[in-house]
């Protein structure tokens, strides 16, 4: 990675200044330019950075691929030349996650922050407003509830709030890939290419009642002894 850092002209952001307005209007950074400007002079560490940050816009129910858009990028290496590098295209929220994911002793990344939060606010507060509509998959206590009864679990106040919030984030998340376009994804029916793999029949000596039910906690006759589950109507 060339340790060129982006010259900034006097009075204007170095943000603005490495701001980039594609054909439809819409705006974005280039992150390669963007982790010099934040004094990353290593690819490999501000790569780290943009895994932390999709990982958060994840977590904040946006799509990734819709703020961290993979490209080429041409790096300068030295004596005038350039070599084609992966990179992404960063919108504004984007650049809002990598800022609050980088080395927050430098004071560029905290100009960044800054720089960045007006939107990185704006679009929580979006994301809230989306979870309290078609993301709103939250579980209630009754629910935890009723799930620890039919598990036979006996669970402090504690351990239910843990549960909620856990059960909560899985359904959140599986709602959120729900959002993935899979209309050019065959569909599949098992996930390796195997067809009717079964073993061959042998006939064996069965075990006796006797030994079946030896630990059994509770036996009728010669059956197990549970108790109900289903509601009795």
């Amino acid at each position: 990675m060339s340790d060129t850092i982006p010259i900034v002209l006097a009075g204007q952001s170095p943000f603005e200044q490495i701001r980039h307005v594609a054909e439809d209007g819409s705006e974005y950074w280039m992150a390669r330019e963007f982790a010099r400007l934040l004094e990353y002079t290593d690819w490999r560490n501000f790569e780290k950075v943009i895994k932390r940050a999709r990982t958060a816009c994840m977590k904040s129910a946006q799509l990734p691929r819709n703020h961290f858009v993979e490209v080429n990028e041409m790096v300068p290496i030295g004596s005038g030349a350039e070599r084609e590098l992966p990179s992404y295209h960063l919108t504004r929220y984007a650049c809002y996650l990598v800022a609050q994911n980088a080395d927050p002793s430098k004071d560029i990344v905290a100009k960044a922050q800054s720089y960045f939060k007006k939107v990185g606010m704006a679009c929580g507060d979006s994301c809230r407003q989306k979870r309290k509509g078609t993301l709103n998959m939250s579980i209630d206590r009754k629910t935890v509830d009723h799930v620890a009864l039919l598990a036979r679990l006996a669970l402090t106040e504690k351990e239910r709030e843990v549960l909620r919030e856990q059960m909560s984030s899985i359904l959140e998340h599986i709602n959120l890939i729900g959002e993935a376009d899979t209309s050019q994804v065959p569909a599949t029916a098992h996930v390796l290419p195997l067809s009717n793999v079964m073993t061959d029949d042998k006939v064996v000596p069965s075990m006796s009642p006797a030994d079946l039910l030896a630990n059994a906690p509770a036996r009728e006759e010669t059956y197990f002894r549970v108790r109900a589950v289903l509601d009795e109507e």
